[in-house]
């Protein structure tokens, strides 16, 4: 592929967990971006009372993904029609927008989210 026209790069989540130095701010706080919060409500039937158990579990470092497309992939989707939910705005849509619009639903299908896209001129 000699002649790309789009750089895509796409966030995709990561195999390797975030460690448990890496979650603290500087402060020694939760990063709450870099982990999840789960509740357990717990009921004691001896006692017939419940509370709830919160914890946290680290998340994934996102990867990133670089895709250069062709010229050939550029116009197809330059001449492609709407993507699915913006059908009723693609008219009044610039081509910059269509192309960013093609693109996450690209990233979506990937199982990530588009970062950023770069388009090469001729």
């Amino acid at each position: 592929m000699d002649n790309i026209k789009i750089t895509v790069t796409i966030e995709l989540p990561g195999r390797r967990i975030y460690k448990d130095n890496e979650t603290k701010t500087e402060k020694g706080v939760l990063d709450l971006n870099k982990v999840e919060k789960h509740n357990y409500k717990y009921f004691d039937p001896k006692r017939k009372t419940s509370e709830v158990i919160s914890y946290y579990t680290n998340k994934c470092v996102p990867a990133k993904q670089s895709i250069n497309l062709s010229y050939e992939a550029y116009r197809g989707i330059v001449e492609a029609g709407p993507v699915t939910g913006y059908s009723g705005k693609w008219k009044n849509m610039t081509k910059e927008e269509r192309i960013a619009a093609h693109l996450e639903v690209l990233a979506k299908a990937m199982g990530g989210t588009l970062l950023n896209f770069h388009v090469f001129d001729d």
